[in-house]
């Protein structure tokens, strides 16, 4: 894994994976390999600007519900697993799978989302491959989410 300084929090990244553009313009870092079909960016939000939009504090369950509400709804077969959620230290962590049919190409694809909830931050990785891949990059998807820290 490689590691990565980023606006303010660090990120490890596979080393076949290079820093990329195009995949999200909200994003602070995009990341893929053309060769094996796997993308992947993180979206940093700031709880403080995050407030000043809602006039609630924000919390993980929050972020991630907005994450997934509107996300690919146009997509036949759209499936969201029951989330997963755990801790390390004050960080809050929740992902979830995400699979959806392609209807160009009829090719499943697979999403890996997950929201960090640090002190000061929210941080939303996604991550995705063909669901015919997932089993070859769950784990790399899940130790990028994991190693995100402020």
């Amino acid at each position: 894994m490689d590691k990565y300084n980023v606006d303010g929090f660090t990120v490890s990244l596979p080393f076949y994976m290079s820093k990329t553009g195009g995949l999200n313009n909200d994003a602070a870092i995009q990341f893929r390999n053309m060769v094996k079909d796997v993308s992947g960016y993180v979206i940093k939000e700031e709880k403080s600007v995050k407030a000043m939009d809602d006039s609630t504090n924000p919390d993980i369950n929050q972020v991630y519900y907005q994450c997934l509400k509107n996300f690919l709804t146009d997509k036949k077969e759209r499936k969201i697993a029951s989330p997963n959620q755990s801790t390390n230290g004050t960080a809050k962590f929740m992902n979830v799978d995400f699979t959806y049919l392609d209807d160009e190409t009829m090719i499943y694809y697979y999403y890996f989302i997950g929201i960090v909830e640090t002190k000061n931050c929210f941080y939303k990785v996604i991550c995705s491959s063909s669901l015919d891949d997932k089993k070859l990059f769950k784990s790399d998807f899940q130790k990028i989410f994991l190693s995100i820290k402020d």
